[in-house]
């Protein structure tokens, strides 16, 4: 999706009339500026924060809908039910724990990372968005309830939020492209993402023109497209109150 920010060009031309005796400096060159302010603007206010918040938010979506497993807690079960205790999680076990899925409890029992996975995307509000999931509580004996959700060894579940949490920024790295070319600073963790879906376009000349910041990702419009509107109206009225101040300090910096 390309994100414009459309200046209005007589507030530029005012600016640059008042210090064109003094200093040499080009429409583009205050488009460029006020630009890279936005697309700076629209990098920082794209979720998460930080990568800290970006990583603890997957944990807790990933908590709501799997649990680990307590195998001693449904063998007991097994064997209260069925009158025999079994060994480990045979094929009667299993055969008679899939019994309880149509009430929203789960077994995988190997922790099969395409089965967590589609687990996951079912309660996902959209890509790479959170899990919207209440979890419920399922008695299936006088001793032992269930909640509802996934059940997977732990150490499977760990791996997987550690590999959930790799992807913590891709959103943002939609914008690098964009802010490489506009000068904006970009933090490593952002920066690690290879794959980055976006880019810019430069339709300016001396005179001013339009310039772009575009970010692909799929899922870019429905999160920040309010973000765009605001960043939009904060250069506008910027603009209006210190445009001779933002010129004169590009001026300068031309000059130096």
């Amino acid at each position: 999706m390309s994100f414009e920010m459309i200046l209005d060009k007589r507030l530029i031309d005012k600016a640059i009339d008042k210090f064109g005796d003094k200093y040499s400096v080009t429409a583009r060159e205050v488009l460029f500026d006020q630009h890279r302010l936005f697309t700076k603007g629209m990098m920082a206010g794209t979720p998460p924060k930080t990568m800290a918040i970006g990583r603890v938010s997957v944990k807790k979506d990933l908590e709501k809908i799997f649990v680990p497993i307590n195998r001693q807690d449904v063998l007991d079960w097994y064997a209260e039910n069925f009158g025999k205790k079994p060994k480990g999680v045979g094929k009667k076990v299993r055969k008679h724990t899939r019994s309880l899925e149509s009430q929203g409890v789960f077994f995988n029992w190997n922790g099969n990372k395409a089965r967590m996975k589609g687990f996951h995307d079912r309660f996902r509000t959209g890509p790479q968005k959170g899990v919207r999931f209440k979890s419920r509580k399922v008695t299936v004996s006088k001793d032992l309830e269930f909640g509802t959700g996934m059940y997977v060894p732990a150490s499977k579940l760990k791996s997987y939020t550690r590999d959930t949490q790799k992807s913590v920024g891709k959103l943002k790295a939609g914008w690098v492209p964009a802010a490489l070319k506009y000068g904006v600073k970009v933090s490593g963790w952002i920066m690690r993402h290879t794959e980055r879906r976006g880019g810019w376009e430069d339709r300016s000349t001396k005179m001013g023109g339009e310039l772009s910041s575009i970010n692909r990702v799929p899922w870019a419009k429905k999160k920040i497209g309010r973000l765009k509107d605001f960043e939009s109206k904060k250069r506008q009225l910027d603009m209006k109150k210190h445009m001779e101040r933002a010129v004169e300090r590009i001026a300068k910096k031309v000059s130096a």
